[in-house]
């Protein structure tokens, strides 16, 4: 979520890339989720107010940063078929 120029919260999609396996995929959701955590964090120390509680959650198919009862951040990790195999170059044929 990220606030947009008339302060409404909007939601914001940026692709992080195309992995080989689920896992190397989960551990960069968790550095993405980690990454937002601390500028979070900085931004609500800067600012004067009750603590808030920030909690990294890791589930099925996403890393979720919440603040209180809120998503902050959702990191979703998407399966979809490559469209050129691993190995094969992006202009179709096969290597020898």
């Amino acid at each position: 979520m990220k606030t947009d120029e008339a302060g409404r919260l909007t939601q914001e999609v940026k692709d992080c890339g195309i992995f080989t396996s689920i896992e190397s995929a989960f551990l960069a959701a968790r550095r993405q989720t980690l990454q937002a955590w601390r500028a979070i964090s900085d931004q609500r120390r800067a600012t004067p107010g009750p603590p808030t509680k920030i909690s990294l959650l890791d589930t099925e198919w996403s890393c979720d940063l919440r603040g209180g009862f809120l998503v902050v951040a959702r990191f979703w990790v998407h399966d979809r078929m490559r469209l050129d195999p691993v190995g094969t170059p992006a202009g179709g044929g096969t290597e020898m």
